[in-house]
C-alpha cells in the first residue's frame, strides 16, 4: 500500500462517503476501511493500520472488536485517539478488573457509569439511550467520547490485575470534570483479527437460499419465527430459501441482515448471491450500504428514519417487495 497512492485513494473515498455519514469522521472511516481493504486485497485490520500510519487518527475509533462483535465507530472532540489508549473494554476484562482492583470497583459502585456498547459511559440521557435492544451510546457520546466514557491504556502483554491511577488524564480535565480519565488499565484488550469479506464468507453455502437458511438456523429461528420478525408470511420465507432465483429486494435482504444482527459482510454476501449487488456509483445504494455496515446494531426505526431522510426506501418496504415480484 504505497503511501502516495494510498493517501489519494483514502482522500477519494472520504470525499465519496462523507455526505452519507450522519455524523463525524469515525462513521466515514467505517465506510472507507472496507473499500480500501477491497481495493488493495488486504484485511480490514491492515487497511485500518495503514490509515493510522498515514495520519488518519480517527480510524482508531473504528472496527474495534469487543465481546464477539465490532462496537460502533466513535470519535474524540479532536478526532485524535492517542496510541496505546482506547475506550473499549470487554465485559470479561471489566469483570476481572472489578474483582481485582478496589479503585476501579469503587468507581463503578458509585453508579455513575453504565456499560454500553463496550464502553463504561456516564449514566446520563445526553450520552446513553435505553432501547428495546439494550443500552446504546447517543450520537453526542460517539462524537465526544472522551467527555463521557472511561479511558483505558492498552498494553499488549500478559494480563495483569494492576491499576495505574496517574497514567491517563484528559487535556481539559480542570475545566470539565466529566473529561477526567478515571481508569487506566494495563491489560490486553482483544481487538479481533479483521478479515475481508471473502475470508468471512468462504465457509458459507454458495446459493442465496442456503445461505439465508444457514443464518436463520444459526440464530435458532424457525421459518415461522423469521417470517414474523421480518413482516412476511412463512410461505415467503420458504420461497426465499428454495427458489433458484428468489424474488427479493435489496431492502428486504438488508432487513433480514438487520433483524438477524448480521455484520455487513454477511448481508452484502447475501445481496451478491441473490443478484442484488450494491452499485458503488449509485447514491441510494451507498446510503443502503451505510445502513448495512454501520447501523445494523441500531434499532429498525433509526435505520428507517435515516433512509427516509435520504429519500430512500425503508428496510423491507412493501412497495419494494411488490415491485420486485
Amino acid at each position: 500500500m504505497p503511501a502516495t497512492q494510498t493517501k489519494e485513494k483514502i482522500a477519494s473515498l472520504i470525499s465519496q462517503y462523507a455526505r452519507y455519514a450522519p455524523n463525524g469522521t469515525g462513521a466515514v472511516s467505517a465506510m472507507v476501511i472496507p473499500e480500501l481493504a477491497r481495493f488493495y486485497g488486504v484485511s480490514w485490520a491492515t487497511a485500518k493500520i495503514r490509515m493510522i500510519e498515514l495520519g488518519y487518527e480517527e480510524a482508531r475509533g473504528v472496527f474495534n472488536y469487543v465481546d464477539g462483535r465490532y462496537v460502533p465507530p466513535y470519535n474524540t472532540s479532536t478526532g485524535i485517539i492517542e496510541p496505546g489508549t482506547g475506550f473499549d473494554i470487554s465485559r470479561a476484562d471489566a469483570d476481572r478488573l472489578y474483582e481485582s482492583d478496589p479503585a476501579f470497583k469503587k468507581i463503578i459502585d458509585t453508579g455513575a457509569f453504565v456499560y454500553a456498547e463496550g464502553h463504561f459511559c456516564l449514566n446520563d440521557d445526553r450520552y446513553v439511550e435505553h432501547t428495546k435492544d439494550g443500552l446504546r451510546l447517543t450520537d453526542e457520546a460517539r462524537e465526544h467520547i472522551e467527555k463521557c466514557c472511561l479511558l483505558f491504556s492498552i498494553r499488549y502483554s500478559q494480563r495483569r490485575a494492576t491499576y495505574d491511577r496517574e497514567a491517563l488524564h484528559s487535556d481539559d480535565w480542570k475545566n470539565d470534570p466529566i473529561a477526567v480519565a478515571l481508569a487506566a488499565i494495563p491489560l490486553e484488550l482483544l481487538i479481533g483479527a479483521s478479515s475481508d469479506k471473502a475470508g468471512l464468507v468462504a465457509s458459507l453455502p454458495l446459493s442465496f437460499g442456503d445461505t439465508l437458511k444457514h443464518h436463520r438456523e444459526k440464530a435458532g429461528l424457525t421459518q415461522e419465527e423469521m417470517a414474523e420478525m421480518i413482516g412476511v408470511d412463512r410461505e415467503t420465507v420458504t420461497r426465499y430459501e428454495t427458489a433458484k432465483k428468489p424474488s427479493i429486494t435489496k431492502q428486504m435482504i438488508a432487513r433480514i441482515g438487520h433483524d438477524l444482527k448480521l455484520r455487513g459482510e454477511y448481508t452484502e454476501d447475501m445481496l451478491d448471491k441473490a443478484n442484488r449487488s450494491l452499485d458503488t456509483t449509485d447514491e441510494k445504494d451507498n446510503v443502503l450500504r451505510f445502513v448495512i455496515y454501520y447501523m445494523y446494531v441500531r434499532e429498525l426505526e433509526a435505520c428507517n428514519a435515516y433512509l427516509v431522510s435520504r429519500k430512500c426506501h425503508t428496510l423491507g418496504s412493501r412497495k419494494q417487495r411488490a415491485k420486485a415480484s
